[in-house]
């Protein structure tokens, strides 16, 4: 499952450089977590400038997770997401795996 994204693009929709980055700080205990970097589609709400950016995939960073084969219980991850003004956020993910 997606467990977070974060891109860093202007409302046309280009890159801001140097860009956002997401990290694994914890990983999962009973499952992996893996951080992709392949461009993707966004979903800024309408009211954001970037949501006409929703209609193609952007770069930037989605983080997610794949539950160990039989494992049904709890997890959780923390991810570090930053962006190109300096802003550094920890993001606690629990996970309810059925």
């Amino acid at each position: 499952i997606r467990l977070w994204f974060n891109t860093a693009i202007d409302p046309d929709c280009s890159v801001q450089g140097p860009g956002a980055t997401l990290t694994i700080l914890t990983p999962a205990s009973h499952g992996a977590a893996t951080i992709s970097d392949a461009p993707f589609f966004a979903a800024f709400p309408p009211q954001n400038p970037r949501s006409a950016c929703n209609a193609h995939k952007v770069p930037g960073h989605q983080a997610f997770y794949t539950a160990a084969a039989g494992f049904a219980g709890r997890d959780k991850v923390v991810l570090q997401g930053t962006s190109p003004d300096g802003r550094v956020r920890q993001i606690t993910v629990d996970i309810d795996v059925r």
